[in-house]
């Protein structure tokens, strides 16, 4: 598999459906129940992480965006995927196609992250001025 891009991927089916046509790029949906297993064997080039109200066949479902009369709808499944990919110095990427609608009920999720798109240049300053230097932002359309 030389030159093929090993994407781990946390989306909903519109973005899976879009990024499996992709020359040259190999998706494996991410669970909360297999990305220990997918990451440490599989060995993705990156994690990418959309701000997903499902995610693929529902395993993600309330556990990205925030939602703060529902404290046991938290991403606390999420941190410990990322935490772990970080471990294994797996990239790590989040993707808010939700932005600027939505940008509060992403933001607890893509504070974790190495990379952070948006889909709004608008909300560059803004993002940024929650996680400062510890984050590339940028727009990803």
């Amino acid at each position: 598999m030389n030159n093929v891009l090993k994407i781990a991927l946390i989306a909903d089916e519109l973005t899976y459906a879009s990024l499996k046509e992709e020359d040259g790029v190999v998706l494996r949906n991410v669970t909360p129940i297999n990305y220990k297993v997918l990451f440490y064997f599989w060995k993705p080039d990156f994690l990418f992480v959309e701000s997903a109200w499902h995610g693929c066949k529902n395993k993600w479902k309330y556990q990205i965006a925030s939602y703060p009369d529902y404290p046991k709808r938290n991403n606390k499944k999420l941190q410990k995927c990322v935490d772990f990919a970080k471990t294994l110095n797996i990239p790590t990427v989040f993707w808010n196609k939700e932005d600027h609608v939505h940008f509060d009920r992403f933001i607890e999720s893509a504070k974790l992250f190495d990379f952070i798109f948006t889909v709004d240049e608008n909300c560059i300053s803004k993002y940024k001025s929650y996680v400062g230097e510890n984050s590339f932002v940028g727009v990803l359309p």
